[in-house]
């Protein structure tokens, strides 16, 4: 993979997470509380998983070598959602 469509999944990857995570708040009806661990734990879900499905559709074989891609990608989306909608918010109030 190229740099271009690892940005491009990050980014996809982390607006997922962010509307994920906002329809979790909306269900369970609280704004305020504890969204870290769930948005970090739907981060790496959606980051490992969208990236192996990329995987499965342009038919990259997994091998070692992609597999600790697909970790790392899980990892990079859960840094990246960490910034959020609540932090972007509050930065604008």
């Amino acid at each position: 993979m190229d740099g271009m469509i690892i940005l491009l999944l990050l980014a996809c990857f982390s607006t997922l997470t962010g509307l994920i995570v906002e329809a979790i708040k909306k269900v369970t009806g609280k704004e305020k509380g504890k969204y870290e661990l769930i948005s970090l734990i739907v981060a790496l879900v959606v980051g490992t998983v969208g990236t192996a499905l990329y995987y499965i559709f342009k038919s990259i074989p997994f091998n070692l070598v992609n597999d600790i891609t697909i970790g790392l990608m899980g990892f990079a989306c859960a840094l990246t959602s960490q910034v959020g909608y609540d932090k972007v918010r509050a930065l604008i109030e």
